[in-house]
């Protein structure tokens, strides 16, 4: 009647209002770029010129199911490259990204494997594996801050990273970011705080590079994706507003 009627109008209008507005700023955009290197649209042999991809010549797809994370191909930069590769074909406003580094060996002191974001030219967010004094930490930088460690890691295990942006976070204009990290076959650390970006007047991320700062690396990337690669798919629910108590109304 007309009870049951204005009940569940009410309820859907609720949900309605929830899947529009969400909870949180962060959550009001979602990230659209991917880059999986498989071989649907990757092909093996050097990741320049593929995809739009420009830059060093060190970093090459290659085929294999045991140093990637998934899939079947993943970017590979060996010893004796020090280079960066970019794409430049991003216009995030916001939203998720998540991307998986891993290290066989370790280069200079200082020096580090990453990946980093740009919002137009500059900085916004770096973060993946770095040598600290002979140690191979999982580290991020703000950039004109200096370096943070998050945890210390091992070779061989790649670490997979949540990257959120958010260009109004912290005020209008003010542009932040956050991480979260996992090793693989574990489990989600928390979202670490907000983080500020205090560079960039651009609240656009415009571009990604991976980066290999020393000759004695041996890293390596896979996967740029906004589907978290560790969730497993949800069991759908059954129509949780469609129960007795309407029909008894």
């Amino acid at each position: 009647g007309i009870i049951k009627n204005t009940i569940k109008s009410s309820m859907f209008l609720a949900v309605l209002l929830i899947g529009i507005f969400g909870f949180t700023k962060s959550a009001s955009a979602i990230w659209t770029y991917e880059a999986k290197f498989n071989s649907d649209l990757y092909s093996v042999g050097d990741l320049t010129g593929q995809q739009s991809w420009s830059g060093g010549t060190g970093f090459d797809i290659i085929a294999t199911t045991t140093d990637n994370f998934e899939g079947n191909q993943g970017v590979y930069a060996g010893t004796g490259v020090a280079q960066t590769i970019t794409n430049a074909t991003l216009s995030e406003g916001a939203g998720v990204a998540y991307l998986a580094i891993m290290a066989k060996a370790m280069g200079a002191d200082t020096s580090n494997i990453s990946y980093l974001f740009y919002a137009s030219t500059l900085e916004a967010a770096q973060f993946g594996l770095r040598n600290r004094s002979g140690t191979l930490n999982l580290e991020y930088i703000i950039a004109g801050v200096g370096w943070g460690v998050i945890a210390a890691a091992t070779f061989d295990d790649f670490y997979i990273f949540g990257f959120e942006w958010s260009p109004n976070q912290g005020g209008a204009g003010v542009h932040q970011w956050r991480y979260k990290w996992m090793k693989e076959g574990g489990t989600w650390s928390a979202w670490s705080g907000w983080l500020d970006d205090s560079q960039n007047t651009d609240g656009t991320i415009t571009k990604v590079t991976l980066s290999q700062e020393s000759t004695s690396w041996n890293a390596y990337y896979d996967t740029i994706t906004p589907t978290d690669p560790t969730a497993v798919a949800a069991t759908a629910e059954p129509d949780q507003f469609n129960t007795t108590i309407f029909d008894e109304l």
